[in-house]
């Protein structure tokens, strides 16, 4: 068999390698091919999820073209301003966003490529009417150092804007609340003196003297005065809580004169309080809290005057809400002849505040301290209101058990409490500290007075005898009541105390003293005191 020609097998041979490599070649491109498959279904399964982030993102993203005009925008977008995105990219811009917005997205373009991202404040203008105020962060989008466009992200500050306005008035409150506690610490300083001295008259005057009924006079205008203080006190959040059997008619009556104060003159007052009406077992401060934010609420929803209606009746309530108890109840009623509240407003009740902030009157706050004492209370609010004919909230509190507790009549003739000792007076109000040093020695304490806490400590130092009983007043300058006790029990281990303190004080003396069996609160009559003194000397005797 003759040999196959050399250059045969090498044509052969270059066929077959020729083929391997076409084989190679193909292989490699389908390899490439599945590649760039797999790489576009990346790319759009990151489109999709772009898309999807984009449509459900609750900030509102706008995409403006460089000439400013509206190029898109998300689902949140549309909800807000109240158009389709096909009405935006015909419509101006000026009808959808305000000027500073405007304004802001023109210096994104301005700033070219490069630019940093702006942040600023501007709003939406919607459709239905008002102003929404956003955020908003624009960023400018380029290709190869062109801009393309302008994005930009916008968040809703509604609802920041509305806890801003919350914190305003809650440190507004809180102010006059401060106001308020210093102005009662001070009356009661005043009124203490007024009715020991009107006490002091009292005793000496006959009965059938001229000047007898003047005198009663002082006194009753005193008790008057003390009442306002307490108001005022309950006011501000500081009076401490002493729940009891009373009488809301009661309370109301004794309210009025400062409640029509509180309305001013374009605002009447009327009352329709049923006879017979049944007790509560509430805090008396609290109540008139209650009834003091109801009016100012119906006050504030009245700008250009009105009427308000106050009526209490006795009702008996099935239980048709999880929050509400069967059974007898008072119910107070608040009336107001206002805007009234909206819908939207009335169905977050269960967030007072809120309801005051939307329908852009009140205090808002007051309706939610009313929802909170009138739950301590195991009672409920209701409230029915129509725009544009004023509201009413119903307020409905469990009947007590048991009838209240007649106050002992206050003895206007020669003091009856006396004693014996020596009682170290320390007080930086001298019309009370001379009172009390007067009536106390003419009850038969023997008196030391002492101007401040300092001055007692020296005067403690300089007596030889015994000193029995520390009253003190718990705020003092330089020196509290509970530092001057504190350095005397170095010197005295025996000695007792007993500290006076104004309602609006009591708080902190209770914080700061434990414990603390003998707080006298102002305004106190010179019998109380001596008494307070006999029962401490007594415990300290065992």
């Amino acid at each position: 068999m003759d040999a196959t020609p050399w250059w045969a097998v090498a044509a052969a041979m270059a066929a077959g390698a020729s083929l391997a490599a076409s084989l190679l070649a193909i292989r490699q491109v389908r390899v490439l091919m599945r590649n760039i498959a797999r790489a576009r279904q990346r790319e759009a399964s990151w489109k999709l999820r772009f898309d999807d982030i984009f449509e459900r993102s609750p900030d509102v993203v706008v995409a403006h073209e460089p000439s400013g005009r509206i190029a898109t925008l998300n689902r949140a977008g549309e909800r807000v301003t109240g158009y389709g995105r096909d009405e935006l990219r015909i419509i101006d811009p000026e009808w959808v966003f305000s000027v500073e917005y405007l304004e802001g997205i023109r210096r994104v373009i301005e700033d070219g490529a490069d630019g940093a991202p702006r942040t600023f404040r501007a709003a939406i203008l919607p459709r239905r009417g008002g102003r929404v105020a956003i955020e908003v962060e624009a960023r400018v989008v380029s290709d190869e150092g062109e801009v393309i466009g302008v994005t930009a992200i916008g968040r809703d500050l509604s609802d920041h804007q509305r806890l801003e306005s919350e914190l305003r008035q809650a440190q507004k409150m809180e102010a006059v609340g401060r106001l308020a506690t210093g102005i009662a610490h001070d009356f009661n300083n005043l009124i203490t003196v007024l009715l020991g001295h009107s006490d002091r008259l009292l005793s000496r005057v006959p009965v059938d003297a001229a000047y007898r009924e003047p005198a009663e006079q002082i006194r009753f205008a005193a008790e008057r005065a003390s009442g306002l203080t307490q108001q005022l006190l309950a006011f501000s959040r500081r009076q401490s809580t002493s729940p009891q059997t009373i009488d809301i008619n009661l309370t109301i009556t004794n309210m009025e004169a400062l409640l029509r104060r509180l309305l001013g003159a374009d605002v009447h007052l009327v009352l329709a309080l049923e006879p017979g009406l049944w007790h509560v077992l509430a805090d008396p401060g609290q109540i008139g809290q209650v009834i003091m934010n109801l009016v100012i609420n119906a006050r504030d929803a009245m700008p250009r005057g009105g009427t308000v209606y106050i009526e209490t009746g006795n009702v008996t309530l099935d239980a048709d809400r999880p929050d509400v108890v069967a059974g007898p109840h008072v119910m107070l009623l608040v009336r107001d002849t206002g805007s009234g509240m909206s819908d939207d407003a009335r169905a977050q009740l269960t967030d007072a505040t809120r309801v005051a902030t939307e329908v852009g009157q009140g205090t808002g706050l007051g309706l939610s301290l009313v929802q909170a004492i009138v739950r301590q209370h195991a009672g409920h609010v209701s409230i029915t209101s129509e725009s544009g004919k004023g509201t009413t909230l119903r307020v409905h509190f469990p009947r007590a058990a048991a009838l209240p507790v007649p106050a002992m009549p206050m003895a206007l003739s020669t003091p009856t409490v006396h004693g014996s000792g020596v009682v170290l007076l320390a007080g930086d109000h001298a019309g009370v500290r001379a009172l009390m040093a007067t009536e106390l020695s003419r009850r038969g304490f023997n008196v030391l007075e002492a101007a401040d806490g300092h001055a007692a400590l020296e005067l403690a130092g300089r007596h030889d005898g015994v000193i029995n009983v520390l009253v003190t007043d718990s705020a003092m300058p330089d020196m509290t009541g509970v530092e001057l006790a504190s350095a005397l029990e170095q010197l005295r281990p025996d000695l007792r105390t007993v500290y006076v303190a104004g309602a609006g004080d009591r708080d902190a003396t209770h914080a700061s003293i434990t414990p603390m069996p003998d707080v006298l609160l102002k305004p106190f009559t010179a019998d109380e005191l001596a008494a307070r003194i006999t029962a401490t000397m007594e415990e300290a005797r065992g």
